[in-house]
């Protein structure tokens, strides 16, 4: 039990070494800024997109793990905690659970405007986004996490305050957790570079893990 508790231990604390770099929630702000942009190209503007949704499957996963390999794991050690391909089944995850609200959004503007489905999307999606960085916050105490989960509640409350489609509040949720996402994990970047110094080699160099 005891040795348990000590590898849990272990392993939290090199999460949390590893996220001291705010790149996850910058590589999850730019998916939800993409996915925005392509709900609003797909529904407002009538552009054929939908292909589009797939590419941060693709692109997210490859563009964290790079920049962790050229940044992050020089600094902090490497730590075979999540690899590429449980990466991208994470992101798939998030995704699948984003589909069915960003799926009923598209579908039931042209058809339904008070189709409970379509009523109640933004609301699960705000919530679901809201209790994924409380998780965080709890599991490993990375405080920031707080602020994103905070935000994405108060928002999905406020865009149910006041009349609108409910495209525009999806929109505006996943939009106002990107804006703060971005730029706060950006900030932690700047300064997880400017205050971490680099590893020797032979102990930051990271193995080929699939």
């Amino acid at each position: 039990m005891t040795e348990n508790l000590n590898i849990n231990e272990i392993k939290q604390k090199a999460y949390n070494s590893i996220n001291q770099d705010g790149l996850t929630e910058v590589a999850a702000g730019i998916m939800f800024l993409f996915l925005s942009i392509m709900l609003y190209l797909d529904v407002f503007l009538d552009q054929e997109v939908t292909v589009f949704f797939i590419m941060p499957i693709i692109f997210i996963g490859p563009f964290l793990q790079g920049m962790r390999k050229k940044f992050t794991y020089p600094r902090v050690g490497y730590a075979n905690l999540v690899t590429l391909r449980r990466t991208r089944f994470v992101i798939i995850l998030v995704l699948l659970a984003l589909i069915p609200g960003i799926f009923a959004v598209v579908k039931f503007i042209k058809m339904d405007f008070h189709a409970d489905l379509f009523y109640f999307a933004p609301l699960v999606i705000g919530l679901f986004l809201s209790a994924v960085h409380l998780y965080r916050l709890i599991k490993y105490k990375i405080k920031r996490y707080c602020i994103y989960s905070i935000i994405a509640f108060l928002v999905t409350i406020i865009a149910y305050l006041f009349p609108m489609r409910g495209l525009v509040r999806v929109l505006i949720i996943l939009t106002s957790v990107a804006i703060f996402q971005i730029p706060i994990g950006l900030i932690t970047f700047v300064n997880f570079l400017r205050r971490t110094p680099l590893l020797p080699d032979e102990i930051a160099s990271p193995e080929k893990t699939e």
